[in-house]
């Protein structure tokens, strides 16, 4: 377990978890010495169907020395019920993961209710953080994830989680299936327990222009000083995971807007380190490096409703909340066609991309390779297709994305989730596709999908002329 850490906390392991489309997130556990259990969560059932791609690109691409065999076939299912602690919080150092089988299908709602019904003594459960489930394929389990503060939480616990499972009993068509672990790794990495800074002033309106300004060169600073995500140095730059300024008018009565305006303006600042070693950082660079620091004081008297800078931590959040990236503006029609592409292409594209039509749940499987011609610029060519890496990623209906560069071939690995996201990839990507054109020949392309798309993908994909082109019948 030691070795996949230490793999877990490269880059290349990170970037590869990042390029899969529609994933929220994973944790780790190790289950006694020889046993890791993953729980992944996506954002749809398409996106989950992609995940077993995704697992076996993990599996194979970082951690094959250390895994022993195959893994056991994964429990996939929808989202049921969740329940978060008002009283234990912070860091999950534990997992319980319980699999109840039930009688049938139809006592899936019983089942839920009866859990609902002891949230008041989940509660009650010293150093219980909180509990997530969902249900198998065919609604006849249900698989139960636990987190606790502490293994002795956990095992503290063990008693009146039984009382629980008890009452449960005339449900199950089987006994309860449970195995505990330590928690090893997690991403994205939790925001709860990260230390914050917090300001709130209220502003007369005339002074709406100077505050705007003080406040606009704290951020110009901020990103020239700071960077964004788990990854650096905070003595070098405090490493950020959350920054904004909010703005807006103040109420007499702030749940009633026809009670009227104060006249004055609320500032809030909220700031969310990776550490408190970050705010420590980012005091000293402030007060030698950003003019401002020498009127926070002055502007605080004036000002001030609150501040606090490291005295907060994060303490609940919205679990999973990896967000996709928006894809940037569509082109024009006469840009798409400058370029290159086929008007009726292009038509086809930015119609698609205005409709947002609806994912038919049947991902297509793409494998593409370009040969590097000889004498290419690789370094314009990587840009480009970083840029059209970034792209396709951003993509509606883009299920996973990935891209590599090994020995003079450019690999493409792509998961649509239906026709029109081929169409909506086109529109996004080839103004960057375009530019790794004059540094490699498209060689292969071979695509499985459903019989019911064939005669579509055979039409669509046939235009990038590659010299071995495969479309077939997924079975």
């Amino acid at each position: 377990m030691p070795k996949i850490l230490e793999v877990s906390k490269t880059p290349a392991f990170l970037a590869t978890l990042k390029g899969f489309v529609g994933f929220c997130g994973v944790q780790t556990y190790q289950v006694g010495d020889e046993m890791m259990v993953t729980h992944s969560r996506w954002a749809s059932k398409v996106a989950c169907e992609g995940g077993a791609a995704a697992l076996g690109q993990v599996l194979k691409g970082h951690v094959a020395d250390f895994i022993a065999g195959p893994p056991a076939p994964a429990s996939v299912g929808p989202g049921m019920w969740a329940w978060t602690s008002s009283k234990s919080s912070g860091a999950k150092g534990a997992h319980r993961i319980t699999v109840l089988k039930l009688k049938s299908s139809e006592v899936m709602d019983q089942a839920l209710a009866l859990a609902k019904s002891k949230e008041a003594d989940f509660d009650a459960i010293e150093g219980l953080v909180d509990i997530t489930s969902f249900s198998t394929e065919a609604n006849d389990a249900l698989v139960v994830v636990a987190g606790y503060t502490t293994m002795a939480a956990l095992e503290a616990a063990s008693p009146k989680i039984g009382e629980i499972l008890k009452e449960m009993g005339p449900l199950f068509g089987g006994p309860p299936e449970a195995m505990s672990g330590t928690t090893q790794f997690a991403y994205p990495e939790p925001l709860v327990s990260r230390p914050c800074i917090h300001i709130v002033w209220r502003v007369p309106s005339a002074d709406e222009a100077e505050v705007d300004a003080y406040w606009k060169s704290h951020e110009e600073w901020m990103k020239g000083s700071h960077v964004m995500g788990l990854e650096g140095d905070d003595a070098v730059a405090p490493r950020l995971l959350e920054f904004y300024i909010s703005k807006g008018e103040e109420l007499n009565n702030p749940l009633d807007p026809a009670s009227g305006k104060t006249g004055n303006l609320l500032y809030i600042m909220s700031e969310t380190y990776a550490a408190a070693a970050g705010i420590g950082s980012h005091m000293e660079k402030g007060t030698k490096d950003w003019p401002g620091m020498a009127k926070l004081g002055e502007m605080g008297a004036k000002y001030n409703v609150f501040m606090e800078a490291g005295a907060t931590s994060v303490f609940t959040n919205l679990d999973g909340g990896v967000l996709k990236p928006a894809p940037g503006s569509a082109p024009t029609v006469e840009q798409l066609t400058g370029l290159g592409l086929p008007q009726a292409q292009a038509e086809a594209s930015l119609k698609v991309i205005a409709e947002k039509p609806p994912v038919t749940g049947i991902p297509t499987h793409v494998y593409g390779m370009m040969k590097v011609k000889e004498g290419a610029d690789i370094e314009a060519m990587t840009a480009g297709l970083e840029a059209y890496g970034a792209a396709s990623k951003a993509c509606p209906g883009k299920v996973s994305a990935s891209y590599t560069i090994s020995d003079g071939e450019i690999q493409f690995i792509e998961i649509y989730d239906s026709p029109a996201a081929m169409d909506i990839h086109i529109g996004f990507c080839f103004p960057e596709y375009v530019k790794i054109v004059p540094h490699a020949d498209m060689t292969e392309l071979i695509i499985q999908t459903d019989p019911s798309q064939l005669d579509f993908w055979k039409t669509s994909a046939s235009a990038w002329g590659a010299t071995k082109f495969i479309v077939a019948a997924a079975k």
